[in-house]
């Protein structure tokens, strides 16, 4: 398995793991429609490349040639703290380290940065939260975000203290 960073010539590829990996991962937890509208309002290409003018840096993880997961962080979301606003991996292949790793990696170019902590939103419902706490995540909070068009986020608020262990 091999993690790189990508450019913005590279963004389809989140744009097209998310289109697979979103509908499986949260088909008991959202409506159809309000996947769709989330999937259009984060992982356009548009929105994508927003993102990354606005310091966010994206991980691929892939497999051989297979794409198989992303991340995307933004050091310095606060003062110390690097902010988590993806990290997905498709869910054939959940369990096998995958997201261990991108957060293994994060953590690294956090401690280069002087980032003491990563801090995330994860929906309440889903299962990524077993996977957070088992990684050392804890919950500090939870809210519920108006994402328009009568949709909600509900969410935790988590955050993990990086060791230079």
């Amino acid at each position: 398995m091999s993690i790189r960073r990508i450019n913005k010539d590279e963004l389809i590829y989140v744009h097209q793991l998310a289109n697979e990996i979103w509908p499986l991962t949260f088909e008991k937890i959202l409506s159809k429609d309000q996947i769709a509208f989330m999937l259009n309002w984060m992982y356009s290409i548009e929105s994508l490349n927003t993102q990354m003018d606005n310091d966010c840096t994206f991980l691929l993880a892939s497999n051989d040639d297979l794409k198989v997961g992303y991340a995307s962080f933004q050091l310095n979301y606060k003062k110390g703290i690097c902010r988590l606003h993806k990290l997905y991996i498709h869910p054939d292949l959940h369990r096998q380290g995958i997201g261990k790793e991108l957060i293994k990696r994060i953590s690294e170019v956090c401690i280069d940065h002087e980032n003491s902590q990563i801090e995330l939103n994860v929906n309440r419902f889903n299962k990524a939260v077993a996977f957070y706490i088992k990684l050392g995540f804890t919950i500090f909070d939870e809210e519920d975000i108006d994402i328009g068009k009568g949709f909600l986020m509900e969410d935790y608020i988590m955050n993990l203290t990086i060791s230079q262990a």
